[in-house]
């Protein structure tokens, strides 16, 4: 799945409730506010994008904006509506070639998902590929507000209060950044056979993997001698370390060439920490203060402090 890190666009979202939202909760045992979600190695939320349009969006933390697919958007234009609020834009790809996409600007784009309601000032519409089975991507811009606690033991996804994260028993905190494009970002520690490497990696629910190295990163560390050409590490090879918690027996990709490693190639990231990592905890976000709160939620025995 293509990594969208757009900068020009400017998006804002108010999550209200949704007028369905509290017998679903009920029906589904979660706490009030929760978005549900499913997982098959990506976080898939179910919604209503515009007035009417079923939507499978992917929780993308690997980018700040709402990404709509472009087929999507053709075949369900007239009901998302903004038809003349659509502007063509260009910008450069990983591999410095240009690429176009559109714009739905000057105007706002309401999703319905579980629980709540999301009004976007804005989107970016592209060719997100086949290959995701995605609508789109929900990224983290509308949500930035105020804490988030994505919830994998129980599949759920809600914004929470600074009182509840204050209060949140049995995380450990890591330190989180967050770069000009809106991406999370992390310091890891990870273990590759006898070889120990530490980097800055992007937090990325969008990728469904474990960790995704980026080439000149693996070069830099003598890494890249440990790989034959074009395989994976073996599961059992890498060790990784986030804060005071440790996911054991993870994959490691090293892409072949920078003009695969999307946003990690030459931007002086270590690379991508994907969904296979970040699944094994229940986590909380808490954009103030610039912390991440990781719980192993038992449901992943790799995982544990």
């Amino acid at each position: 799945m293509k990594n969208i890190a757009i900068t020009a666009i400017a998006l804002a979202a108010i999550l209200l409730p949704a007028s369905c939202g509290d017998s679903q909760e009920k029906r589904a045992g979660l706490p009030p506010g929760a978005i549900p979600f499913t997982y098959d190695s990506l976080i898939r939320i179910q919604g209503i994008i515009g007035e009417h349009n079923d939507c499978n969006l992917i929780l993308g933390t690997g980018t700040s904006d709402l990404c709509i697919d472009m087929d999507y958007y053709i075949r369900h234009a007239a009901g998302i509506g903004m038809e003349d609020k659509v502007y063509k834009a260009f910008f450069l790809d990983s591999d410095s070639s240009l690429q176009s996409l559109w714009l739905i600007q000057d105007t706002t784009i309401s999703l319905d998902l579980g629980a709540a309601r999301i009004s976007c000032r804005g989107a970016a519409v592209l060719d997100l590929g086949s290959g995701s089975g995605s609508d789109g991507i929900l990224g983290l811009g509308g949500l930035t507000g105020s804490p988030i606690e994505i919830n994998f033991g129980r599949s759920y996804l809600r914004r929470i209060t600074p009182e509840e994260t204050d209060t949140a028993g049995g995380y450990t905190e890591v330190p989180i950044g967050i770069d000009e494009a809106g991406r999370l970002t992390a310091e890891m520690e990870m273990t590759v056979r006898d070889r120990t490497v530490r980097g800055t990696f992007i937090l990325d629910t969008g990728k469904g993997g474990d960790v995704e190295l980026s080439p000149a990163f693996a070069e830099r560390q003598g890494l890249h001698r440990l790989y034959e050409a074009g395989k994976n590490m073996s599961p059992d090879a890498a060790t990784a370390v986030i804060g005071k918690d440790t996911v054991r027996g993870i994959t490691v990709r090293w892409p072949a060439a920078a003009t695969e490693a999307g946003e990690t190639g030459d931007t002086g990231y270590a690379g991508s920490i994907g969904c296979g990592i970040l699944s094994a905890f229940d986590i909380i976000i808490d954009f103030a203060d610039s912390t991440m709160y990781l719980k192993p939620h038992g449901k992943n025995p790799a995982a544990g402090s």
